[in-house]
C-alpha cells in the first residue's frame, strides 16, 4: 500500500476521491480487526477532508458582473426589452438556457403571477 501511495503523491486527489478512499480503508481495517490482523482503533485514526454538496458546481458571475450585463442592454428596442427578461428569468429565477429559449408567453399566467416552466429533466410542466 505504501508503494501505492507513494505513487500518487503527484496527483492532484479530488475530495471526493480522498473521501472515497479513506471509506475504502476504513471497511478494509474494521475487516481486519474481525480477522484480529490489527487494533480496534486503526480505521477510526483515518480521517477525511469535508465534502461540500455544492463544491462540484461552476462558479457562476460575480452580481456586480450581472448588473453590468444588464445595464450593457439597450431599452428602447423591443428586442433589446425581450433580451433583458431573458436574461431576468437566468438570472433571478434560475432557469436553465434551454429553459429560457422554451418559454413563451403564454407561459405567463399574470393573474395569479405565475411562471409555467416545463422542466427538461422530468418532462412536465
Amino acid at each position: 500500500m505504501g508503494r501505492f501511495l507513494a505513487l500518487q503523491r503527484n496527483r492532484a486527489w479530488s475530495r471526493a476521491t480522498i473521501s472515497g478512499c479513506v471509506a475504502s480503508l476504513r471497511s478494509f481495517f474494521r475487516f481486519a480487526k474481525a480477522q484480529g490482523w490489527c487494533g480496534a482503533n486503526v480505521g477510526n485514526a483515518l480521517d477525511a477532508r469535508r465534502l461540500y454538496t455544492t463544491e462540484g458546481l461552476p462558479a457562476g458571475p460575480s452580481w456586480n458582473q450581472v448588473q453590468q450585463l444588464i445595464k450593457g442592454i439597450g431599452r428602447r428596442q423591443s428586442a433589446h426589452i425581450r433580451d433583458r427578461a431573458l436574461l431576468m428569468l437566468a438570472v433571478v429565477y434560475g432557469f436553465r438556457s434551454k429553459e429560457v429559449r422554451q418559454s413563451r408567453l403564454e407561459d405567463l399566467d399574470w393573474d395569479r403571477e405565475l411562471i409555467l416552466l416545463r422542466c427538461s429533466k422530468l418532462h412536465r410542466p
